[in-house]
Protein backbone atom coordinates (compact mmCIF):
# COMPACT_ATOMS: atom_id res chain seq x y z
CA UNK A 1 0.00 0.00 0.00
CA UNK A 2 1.31 3.51 -0.96
CA UNK A 3 0.10 6.79 1.28
CA UNK A 4 -2.58 5.93 3.70
CA UNK A 5 -4.51 9.29 4.50
CA UNK A 6 -6.43 7.10 7.55
CA UNK A 7 -5.42 4.22 9.40
CA UNK A 8 -8.70 2.82 11.59
CA UNK A 9 -7.74 1.27 14.50
CA UNK A 10 -9.95 -1.45 15.59
CA UNK A 11 -9.32 -3.81 18.72
CA UNK A 12 -12.13 -6.20 19.16
CA UNK A 13 -12.89 -8.86 21.17
CA UNK A 14 -12.51 -11.74 18.04
CA UNK A 15 -16.08 -12.98 19.17
CA UNK A 16 -18.06 -10.34 17.03
CA UNK A 17 -17.27 -11.18 13.76
CA UNK A 18 -20.48 -9.77 11.58
CA UNK A 19 -20.09 -6.98 13.09
CA UNK A 20 -16.18 -6.77 12.67
CA UNK A 21 -16.52 -7.24 9.27
CA UNK A 22 -19.72 -4.50 8.48
CA UNK A 23 -17.47 -1.71 10.11
CA UNK A 24 -14.77 -2.52 8.14
CA UNK A 25 -16.97 -2.42 4.84
CA UNK A 26 -18.06 0.87 5.98
CA UNK A 27 -14.97 2.45 6.22
CA UNK A 28 -13.45 1.14 2.86
CA UNK A 29 -16.79 2.51 1.61
CA UNK A 30 -16.34 6.09 3.26
CA UNK A 31 -12.99 5.84 1.66
CA UNK A 32 -13.86 5.51 -2.06
CA UNK A 33 -16.93 7.63 -1.55
CA UNK A 34 -14.89 10.40 -0.29
CA UNK A 35 -11.41 9.85 -2.39
CA UNK A 36 -9.00 8.98 0.36
CA UNK A 37 -6.90 6.12 1.19
CA UNK A 38 -7.70 3.89 4.31
CA UNK A 39 -6.24 0.95 6.03
CA UNK A 40 -8.39 -0.71 8.60
CA UNK A 41 -6.55 -2.82 11.27
CA UNK A 42 -7.63 -5.49 13.89
CA UNK A 43 -6.65 -7.28 16.87
CA UNK A 44 -8.53 -9.25 19.45
CA UNK A 45 -5.43 -9.96 21.55
CA UNK A 46 -5.67 -7.26 24.30
CA UNK A 47 -7.84 -4.50 26.00
CA UNK A 48 -9.45 -1.51 24.34
CA UNK A 49 -6.57 0.64 25.33
CA UNK A 50 -3.73 -2.15 24.58
CA UNK A 51 -5.15 -3.13 21.60
CA UNK A 52 -5.17 0.85 19.70
CA UNK A 53 -1.32 0.63 21.31
CA UNK A 54 -0.49 -2.30 19.90
CA UNK A 55 -2.07 -1.37 16.27
CA UNK A 56 -0.88 2.01 16.43
CA UNK A 57 2.47 0.45 16.11
CA UNK A 58 1.68 -0.93 12.38
CA UNK A 59 -0.02 2.40 11.15
CA UNK A 60 1.09 3.57 8.46
CA UNK A 61 -1.57 6.96 7.92
CA UNK A 62 -1.35 10.84 8.41
CA UNK A 63 -4.15 10.81 10.73
CA UNK A 64 -5.79 7.96 12.97
CA UNK A 65 -9.10 6.69 13.97
CA UNK A 66 -9.28 4.89 17.46
CA UNK A 67 -12.81 3.13 17.54
CA UNK A 68 -14.81 0.12 19.20
CA UNK A 69 -16.01 -2.31 16.23
CA UNK A 70 -19.84 -1.78 16.86
CA UNK A 71 -19.77 1.60 15.53
CA UNK A 72 -20.27 2.80 11.70
CA UNK A 73 -18.61 6.17 10.43
CA UNK A 74 -21.25 8.17 8.89
CA UNK A 75 -20.81 9.69 5.08
CA UNK A 76 -18.15 12.57 5.24
CA UNK A 77 -16.79 12.02 8.77
CA UNK A 78 -13.12 11.77 7.99
CA UNK A 79 -13.27 15.07 5.97
CA UNK A 80 -15.16 17.26 8.30
CA UNK A 81 -12.92 15.65 11.14
CA UNK A 82 -9.32 16.96 10.08
CA UNK A 83 -10.88 20.45 9.11
CA UNK A 84 -10.58 21.24 12.70
CA UNK A 85 -7.17 19.84 13.51
CA UNK A 86 -5.89 22.69 12.66
CA UNK A 87 -7.10 24.63 15.13
CA UNK A 88 -6.16 21.67 17.50
CA UNK A 89 -10.07 20.62 18.02
CA UNK A 90 -11.04 16.88 17.73
CA UNK A 91 -14.87 16.00 16.96
CA UNK A 92 -16.50 14.22 19.82
CA UNK A 93 -17.68 10.65 19.29
CA UNK A 94 -21.19 10.90 19.22
CA UNK A 95 -23.07 7.71 18.62
CA UNK A 96 -26.67 6.79 17.48
CA UNK A 97 -28.56 3.81 17.12
CA UNK A 98 -29.60 2.47 14.08
CA UNK A 99 -33.29 3.98 14.49
CA UNK A 100 -31.48 7.15 15.45
CA UNK A 101 -31.89 7.33 19.23
CA UNK A 102 -28.69 8.53 21.16
CA UNK A 103 -26.65 6.03 22.91
CA UNK A 104 -26.42 8.47 25.38
CA UNK A 105 -28.85 11.72 25.27
CA UNK A 106 -26.61 14.14 27.37
CA UNK A 107 -23.66 13.42 25.12
CA UNK A 108 -24.76 12.78 21.76
CA UNK A 109 -27.49 15.44 21.67
CA UNK A 110 -24.83 18.10 22.60
CA UNK A 111 -25.10 21.29 19.68
CA UNK A 112 -23.21 22.15 17.05
CA UNK A 113 -19.80 23.26 18.48
CA UNK A 114 -20.33 22.51 22.07
CA UNK A 115 -17.05 21.20 24.26
CA UNK A 116 -17.06 18.01 25.96
CA UNK A 117 -14.66 16.27 28.67
CA UNK A 118 -14.23 13.25 27.32
CA UNK A 119 -14.91 11.06 23.47
CA UNK A 120 -15.33 7.39 23.24
CA UNK A 121 -13.27 7.26 19.99
CA UNK A 122 -10.43 9.81 18.28
CA UNK A 123 -9.66 10.79 15.17
CA UNK A 124 -6.47 12.67 15.37
CA UNK A 125 -3.40 12.87 13.43
CA UNK A 126 -0.66 10.51 14.20
CA UNK A 127 1.52 12.73 15.33
CA UNK A 128 -0.21 13.73 18.13
CA UNK A 129 -1.35 10.57 19.07
CA UNK A 130 2.21 10.12 19.60
CA UNK A 131 3.31 12.66 21.42
CA UNK A 132 0.38 11.42 23.77
CA UNK A 133 1.34 8.42 24.06
CA UNK A 134 0.08 5.36 24.90
CA UNK A 135 -3.06 4.38 26.46
CA UNK A 136 -3.98 2.96 29.53
CA UNK A 137 -4.45 -0.73 29.17
CA UNK A 138 -8.08 -0.88 30.28
CA UNK A 139 -11.31 -1.85 28.33
CA UNK A 140 -13.18 1.11 30.40
CA UNK A 141 -11.74 4.56 31.41
CA UNK A 142 -9.08 4.54 28.91
CA UNK A 143 -10.84 7.02 26.47
CA UNK A 144 -11.64 9.01 29.68
CA UNK A 145 -7.97 9.14 30.49
CA UNK A 146 -7.18 9.30 27.12
CA UNK A 147 -9.45 12.53 26.58
CA UNK A 148 -7.95 14.45 29.36
CA UNK A 149 -4.37 14.03 28.48
CA UNK A 150 -5.22 15.68 24.80
CA UNK A 151 -7.40 18.25 26.44
CA UNK A 152 -3.74 18.55 28.37
CA UNK A 153 -2.01 19.11 25.66
CA UNK A 154 -4.17 21.90 24.05
CA UNK A 155 -6.66 20.27 22.01
CA UNK A 156 -10.43 20.64 22.58
CA UNK A 157 -13.27 17.82 21.89
CA UNK A 158 -16.25 19.22 20.45
CA UNK A 159 -19.86 18.45 19.16
CA UNK A 160 -19.96 18.26 15.27
CA UNK A 161 -23.04 18.13 12.99
CA UNK A 162 -21.70 16.37 10.74
CA UNK A 163 -19.67 14.05 12.55
CA UNK A 164 -20.83 10.50 14.27
CA UNK A 165 -21.36 7.06 14.24
CA UNK A 166 -23.95 4.46 14.19
CA UNK A 167 -23.83 2.04 17.06
CA UNK A 168 -24.64 -1.66 16.30
CA UNK A 169 -26.41 -3.72 18.42
CA UNK A 170 -24.21 -6.54 19.57
CA UNK A 171 -23.37 -8.89 22.37
CA UNK A 172 -21.30 -7.06 24.76
CA UNK A 173 -20.08 -10.27 26.63
CA UNK A 174 -16.51 -8.01 27.67
CA UNK A 175 -18.69 -6.05 30.38
CA UNK A 176 -17.64 -7.83 33.43
CA UNK A 177 -17.65 -6.42 36.51
CA UNK A 178 -13.95 -7.38 37.30
CA UNK A 179 -12.84 -5.57 34.01
CA UNK A 180 -14.58 -2.73 35.69
CA UNK A 181 -12.96 -2.69 38.22
CA UNK A 182 -9.83 -3.52 36.88
CA UNK A 183 -10.14 -0.41 34.71
CA UNK A 184 -11.39 2.08 37.04
CA UNK A 185 -8.70 0.95 39.83
CA UNK A 186 -6.03 1.66 36.86
CA UNK A 187 -7.64 4.97 35.95
CA UNK A 188 -7.31 6.91 39.09
CA UNK A 189 -3.52 5.05 39.65
CA UNK A 190 -2.58 7.09 36.21
CA UNK A 191 -4.36 9.82 37.28
CA UNK A 192 -2.74 10.40 40.57
CA UNK A 193 0.92 9.47 39.53
CA UNK A 194 -0.15 12.17 36.20
CA UNK A 195 -0.85 14.89 38.64
CA UNK A 196 2.23 14.28 40.86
Amino acid sequence: MGVVDLSVLIPTTGRRPKILERSQRRWEWCARAEGYTVEVLTTSLYTWGEGCNYLMTRAKGDTVALVPDDVLPNAELYEKAVQGFADKVMPLGRYFHENGQPLHPTIDHLDHGQSHPWSRCFILPTEIVLQLGPMIDATWYADIEYSERLIEHGWTIRAHKDVFFTHMEAPRDWLTDEEETRSRELYETTIRERNL
